[in-house]
């Protein structure tokens, strides 16, 4: 899905556009479930697939923990550490399980960073599945 380098701008830009509301420093990744980088907001794109391939081994354990721990399967996990937050979000685009990471400072809570992360996950699929291009969403 992600081999046309204006549908891949398209989503950069939509994902840059939510990401102003958590301030500088904040980058996303979008990946395929297997771990490959699709977008990324960060310009160092060797980063964007390395922390794509650890994200989706990190959301696969999470998952798993989840099922067996709770009974459920989640399709979100949310971290912490003294110097920012990290939140992945399993999401569907057009039949294919894809992943979004999003990472931001201190500078935002936890709930802000995950609320901006369902947002964008929603903001990215309705731009993907309305097959339009140049139109950004909110």
């Amino acid at each position: 899905m992600f081999e046309n380098d204006e549908l891949v701008g398209e989503v950069r830009a939509v994902m840059r556009q939510r990401l102003q509301r958590l301030g500088a420093g904040a980058y996303a990744c979008l990946s395929t479930a297997e771990g490959q980088l699709a977008v990324t907001t960060l310009d160092d794109q060797d980063k964007g697939a390395r922390y794509s391939a650890l994200s989706s081994a990190l959301l696969g354990l999470c998952e798993t923990f989840c099922k067996e721990a709770i009974g459920e399967s989640s399709g979100e996990a949310c971290f912490s550490s003294g110097k920012g937050h990290a939140v992945l979000m399993r999401i569907e685009l057009n039949g294919q399980l894809y992943q979004l990471c999003v990472v931001s400072s201190t500078g935002n809570n936890m709930a802000s960073v995950l609320r901006e992360t369902r947002d964008m996950g929603s903001s990215v699929k309705r731009h993907i599945e309305s097959g339009s291009t140049n139109t950004m969403p909110d």
